[in-house]
């Protein structure tokens, strides 16, 4: 009871699964700082705030944004679906089953995530292992690397707060490739490392 009270804890919890809120105290619930940064990591948590934040208009334009950040990511992925359907054309075996692959499971997180059986963090988890096991064979075709990058890019807006989200997009506007710019690689590379880090060290008893 006294961890379910514990602002820090529940923030440190919402954090990396804005579903931890169904845990929080009502008073926490009921905290707009909280429930924003819930928000800001899964949408569907708004629905587990008092009833008072539900109806607050900067709670559900955190909604709104986790839908358009959710949007980007189905975009990135009809993308993958084309490029996929081109190798297959161009009998390029290898890569085409590469990116049917990458395609097939993430599509498979992402329905998985917005039907509420899987966090943000295990959705971003498994589509990086995703990425990076299928990445190699791809890099050796052109245009790949950009194509690769920038569904990493939404997957990595959806799981990261705002402050992050927006660093993320001042470091990639403009022509972006995938582990082609030395330091934009490590800035994803920390950003990721440091989800993967917070998952690991998520208060369970929240």
């Amino acid at each position: 009871q006294e961890l379910k009270a514990d602002k820090e804890v529940v923030l440190a919890a919402v954090a990396q699964d804005g579903r931890a809120l169904e845990f929080a105290s009502q008073e926490l619930k009921a905290d707009k700082e909280v429930v924003l940064a819930a928000v800001a990591q899964n949408r569907w948590a708004l629905q587990l705030a008092s009833q008072e934040l539900q109806a607050d208009k900067e709670a559900v334009l955190a909604a709104n944004n986790f839908s358009e950040r959710l949007d980007k990511i189905k975009e990135k992925l009809s993308i993958i679906k084309t490029k996929a359907d081109q190798l297959i054309e161009k009998k390029h075996k290898k890569a085409a089953n590469c990116a049917s692959e990458i395609y097939e499971l993430i599509l498979e997180n992402y329905n998985q995530l917005i039907s509420g059986e899987m966090s943000t963090s295990q959705f971003n988890n498994r589509s990086f292992k995703t990425i990076e096991k299928n990445k190699p064979e791809l890099e050796k075709h052109r245009g790949w690397k950009q194509v690769l990058g920038n569904l990493a890019l939404a997957i990595i807006g959806l799981g990261v707060l705002y402050v992050a989200a927006g660093l993320v997009n001042k470091v990639f506007t403009g022509n972006f490739l995938f582990f082609n710019k030395t330091d934009s690689a490590n800035k994803v590379e920390q950003l990721k490392e440091s989800m993967e880090f917070r998952d690991a060290l998520k208060p369970r008893a929240v």
